[in-house]
């Protein structure tokens, strides 16, 4: 009898045990959340082209940066929520002018969750350096080219930033 009531406690202890250490893992799981209060400033691409195009691309020349400048033009600080590349060829990152970078950005399932936790302030300008790897999908890969990066924000206004360049992948 007393064997059983051990053998009950320490079943009961496992299940407890199991219980705590998967609430605990659950809690840091996937992908973290920050919401950031709605605000109306505005989030402007600096750069002339809408399309940034960088030519033609040789397949065996190593990666190339495609750099977009943009500036919160509003009133109220905005906050670079999330991000994500269109392909896996392309990572990018968030560089500001106090030299602060954001994680890495990369296409979602690819090694990031996406979350930035960037603010810009008004008036504050940042770069998006995106960088085209030619070689991601192999030795064959060679043809016309065009990747976006996307930057979800708090701002009403702009929720939406579409960095987006385009080149031709040559032998």
């Amino acid at each position: 009898m007393k064997s059983i009531l051990i053998s009950i406690a320490v079943i009961a202890g496992l299940i407890v045990f199991v219980k705590v250490t998967s609430d605990t893992n659950s809690d840091n799981s996937s992908t973290p959340t920050f919401v950031a209060k709605k605000v109306l400033s505005e989030v402007m691409i600096i750069n002339q082209d809408v399309l940034l195009d960088l030519g033609e691309i040789p397949i065996q020349g190593g990666t190339v940066d495609a750099e977009f400048k943009f500036k919160n033009n509003g009133p109220d600080k905005v906050s670079l929520v999330y991000g994500e590349t269109s392909c896996m060829c392309t990572q990018a990152i968030i560089k500001k002018d106090n030299g602060e970078l954001s994680p890495r950005i990369e296409m979602q399932g690819h090694g990031s969750n996406g979350v930035l936790k960037m603010i810009l302030e008004p008036g504050e300008e940042a770069t998006l350096i995106a960088t085209f790897d030619p070689m991601a999908h192999g030795p064959d890969a060679i043809g016309p080219i065009t990747r976006e990066v996307i930057i979800k924000t708090n701002s009403e206004t702009t929720p939406e930033l579409i960095f987006e360049f385009q080149g031709n992948v040559v032998r």
